[in-house]
């Protein structure tokens, strides 16, 4: 894990913790468009000035410099107990976005 990830990685698990602390209530992800995605995975977002706001969960987005950090350190997540498909396909898949997960989300 390069100093990018590790970054990241302490990001989501101060996200996470501060939201409920455990792993496996939260799905994690890899895309290009962390807003687009977080939608179709139901997760209901408007905006407050310069900020997106989720309105039904808790959600985050981090960029990484490229794909293949973002994907290791979504595998990474997956493997300490996080949901979560492989999904983002394009090259240009560098953001990791999680969410907390509930009946109103979409896994």
């Amino acid at each position: 894990m390069n100093k990018n990830q590790y970054l990241v990685l302490r990001a989501i698990k101060d996200f996470v913790n501060a939201h409920g602390g455990q792993l496996p209530s939260f799905y994690i992800g890899v895309t290009d468009n962390p807003i687009s995605m977080l939608r179709f995975h139901g997760v209901k977002l408007h905006r407050e000035g310069d900020n997106i706001v989720s309105e039904n969960t808790v959600a985050g987005t981090w960029s990484l410099p490229n794909e293949v950090e973002a994907r290791e350190l979504r595998a990474y997540m997956a493997g300490k107990g996080m949901s979560g498909r492989l999904g983002g396909t394009r090259a240009v898949s560098t953001y990791v976005y999680c969410y907390k997960i509930t009946p109103e989300t979409r896994q």
